[in-house]
Formats: structure tokens, sequence, C-alpha cells
């Protein structure tokens, strides 16, 4: 609901569309060099990770880790060979990075249990102009699912919408 507590912007108020307007192109166009140095932290990042680790940590690595080709001892490799030491020890954290690292990440899902679903029908124009809502009589309830059915994959939640 607009109000004058929120028609104003880090305490600029907006009082006209042509205001609005030109604060959303002010953001627009500040939003590039940030998205540039989102980008650039990313790939230095990536950069960082996979450059070759020192000495003393590739030494470190490979006495756990003989079979481990020298090129492939990155700071990226360590991390990883670091938090499989930590998860071997029991930190459940690091034993959760290692498993989602390795692709084996379980995927998020949500029960619904126990909802009825229903179709109703509107008919505009009933009783005295005014709008009836009616219930189908069939006992599948019009939507060809039963009342006890709970499937709610991705796959049978939008086969029934």
């Amino acid at each position: 609901m607009a109000n004058e507590q929120n028609l104003t912007r880090a305490g600029i108020e907006i009082d006209s569309r042509e205001k609005a307007q030109k604060l959303g192109r002010l953001g627009g166009i500040a939003s590039g060099p940030a998205k540039r140095r989102k980008k650039n932290f990313r790939e230095l990042a990536q950069f960082m990770l996979d450059h070759a680790a020192d000495k003393n940590i590739k030494k470190r690595i490979a006495e756990v880790f003989p079979q481990i080709a020298d090129e492939d001892l990155t700071y990226r490799s360590a991390i990883l060979a670091a938090q499989i030491a930590k998860s071997a020890k029991g930190d459940t954290v690091a034993a959760a990075f290692v498993r989602d690292t390795g692709g084996e990440k379980p995927v998020d899902r949500v029960m619904q249990e126990g909802i009825e679903r229903i179709q109703i029908e509107v008919v505009t124009g009933g009783n005295n102009g005014q709008d009836e809502i009616k219930q189908p009589a069939d006992p599948d309830n019009g939507c060809g699912t039963s009342a006890g059915d709970t499937d709610n994959s991705a796959s049978g939640r939008d086969a029934q919408q």
C-alpha cells in the first residue's frame, strides 16, 4: 500500500514518476560496474584456486594422496584435501562440503501430506445475478486424483495443475 513512508529511497522522496524513472536509470547504470567487479572477483578466485599450490602444501597432500599428479596439486585440491581430513575426524560440515563437491548433494524436497485436491466450477450470472460455486459430484474430484493422493513430485504436480 502506498504511503509517505514507502515513497522514499535512501532518504530521497520520490514524488513523481519522472524522479522514479531517473533513480531507476541511475541504479541500472551503477549495476554495470558492480556486475563487472563481481565477475572479476569470480575469475580471480577461479584463477587462484587452479594455481599450483606451494611446495609445503604439495608435500603434505602428496603424503596422503601419492597417486595425485604434481600438476593437479592446486589450491583447489588442497582445500578439498583439508576438508576430507576434517570430515574424517567427524566434522559434519566438512563432510557435507566433500559430499556436495563430489556431486552427491541430495535434492531438497518438501513433502505435503493430507492435502485434498478439489476442482470447483464457477457459474456466473446464476441465482439473481449472483455467482455460484459448484463442486463436481464425481468421486475423483474432477481432477483425476483421489483425495488421498499426495504425489508431490515435480512431474506429478505439473501434470495435475
